[in-house]
């Protein structure tokens, strides 16, 4: 959980849950946020759901290594562009899984999903291979940012047809996953706009297989970022808990691109760009680089000499040309170290992620309204009065007091008209019966019933 202030101020939360039937989690994510206008402007945020596909704990490592090459990877070549940037980081990530699944027979199906929102000055860029989810919900509808990469959504595309209306095929056929192959096609999408207001919903399929997306969108627009998180992996729970259980939740406070006293100084986007031709350049260009800049020593160095009198300024010529002697003996070991590594993969190239990935517009693959309205209350409704129906045939112990000022908050609300604000405390009392409930499930090892509120 945390606040981010600056020209990008964002409230977030995340959590993860194993759920009620795994005995491990395989999900993984990972957040990083800038903590200032500077960082802002340079890196953005970068939020992460990986949901891991593989026997044992190989479905967790694959995460893992997911959620810590493509962050990792994403920075350090940040200055090509977030497109390219998310592209090699995909990439990456996907060539270490797969090497890493070539290593051990244990490893066979080793693979993972992998949804990425980066947030960026200009706007959200998306990363998607597999069907882990990103959902934006703005202005009361919730709209799916990604296109999952399942047996059942191509099919449906295919047919033109809506996926849930798909029944005939698994609804857990994924047909790309980071891991399995040596190169992987990846989703890039953007730049979504971003204004202040919006609500950013990254999820693995434990939680978007059990709460519809309607019910994702009222939740989030209802309540803070770290209560609707709690309350979303707790009703997953309640509706089976089949699989763990990741989500992201990122409110958008306030939106402003960099003006020009905080966008980066012309030396250090010049540095950056320098820094990035030295890594691209080929052994020829650093050699040709080296010879100038040695030239350019030799020239500075014989004018220190023929000067006359001035003690110091010889001094600082002098200088100048060892500093940029050294400076031209580095590049020239530079070239020599990437020709080197150039002759010795010469016949086995590494693969290198292409510099221009392409880019798909933006778009929204499907679209709900999260307003509420008779129907979602009537759900949540029935969630409540079967959990407390429950509790007390079990005769478990609960707050009964703070239930029934919950309980009596909500009438007054609705007596009154305050629909949205009824909603919020009916939300806190399923969230306080949902925790007793789980106490007790945890404790007597047995499963919940699947409460769809149907």
């Amino acid at each position: 959980m945390g606040e981010i202030r600056g020209n990008c101020r964002v409230e977030y939360a995340s959590l993860t849950d194993v759920g009620a039937r795994r005995s491990h989690n395989q999900d993984n994510y990972a957040v990083v946020v800038a903590d200032s206008d500077s960082s802002w402007c340079e890196r953005g945020h970068l939020f992460l759901v990986a949901d891991g596909m593989g026997a044992h704990a190989v479905g967790e490592l694959a995460s893992k290594l997911a959620a810590d090459i493509i962050p990792h990877t994403y920075f350090k070549h940040l200055e090509a562009g977030a497109p390219a940037a998310l592209y090699r980081a995909f990439q990456e990530a996907n060539r270490a899984i797969f090497e890493r699944g070539q290593q051990n027979l244990g490893f066979a199906g080793m693979g993972t999903t992998a949804t990425v929102l980066a947030l960026h000055p200009n706007g959200a860029w998306v990363g998607h291979v597999g069907d882990t989810r990103l959902y934006r919900i703005r202005n009361g509808v919730i709209e799916q940012l990604t296109f999952d990469h399942s047996l059942r959504w191509e099919v449906a595309r295919r047919r033109q047809e809506d996926p849930d209306q798909v029944t005939d095929v698994a609804s857990n056929a994924i047909i790309r996953s980071l891991g399995p192959e040596m190169t992987v096609e990846v989703d890039l999408e953007g730049p979504h706009s971003v204004q202040a207001g919006d609500i950013f919903l990254l999820c693995s399929d434990g939680l978007s297989g059990l709460v519809t997306d309607a019910e994702m969108g009222a939740i989030a627009s209802h309540l803070p970022p770290k209560e609707a998180a709690n309350f979303l992996v707790a009703l997953a729970n309640l509706r089976g808990g089949p699989d763990n259980i990741t989500v992201i939740l990122v409110r958008v406070q306030e939106f402003q691109p960099p003006n020009d006293r905080q966008r980066l100084s012309w030396w250090k986007r010049l540095g950056r760009s320098f820094l990035h031709w030295l890594k691209t350049a080929t052994p020829g260009q650093l050699a040709l680089l080296a010879i100038a800049l040695t030239v350019l020593s030799l020239l500075v160095a014989g004018l220190g000499f023929h000067l006359r009198g001035e003690q110091a300024a010889r001094i600082a010529l002098l200088s100048v040309a060892v500093s940029v002697f050294v400076a031209a003996s580095g590049i020239f070991i530079w070239g020599l170290y990437r020709l080197q590594k150039m002759e010795r993969h010469s016949e086995e190239p590494e693969p290198a992620p292409a510099d221009q990935p392409r880019i798909n517009p933006p778009r929204a693959y499907r679209r709900a309204s999260c307003v509420l309205n008779e129907e979602l209350l009537g759900r949540l409704t029935q969630v409540q009065r079967t959990l407390l129906e429950l509790i007390q045939q079990s005769q478990w112990p609960y707050p009964t007091q703070a239930y029934e000022s919950l309980v009596r908050q909500r009438a007054e609300l609705l007596r009154k008209g305050k629909l949205a604000e009824a909603f919020h405390v009916q939300l806190q009392a399923v969230a306080l019966l949902a925790e007793v409930a789980r106490r007790q499930q945890r404790r007597a090892e047995v499963f919940l019933p699947n409460w769809n509120g149907d």
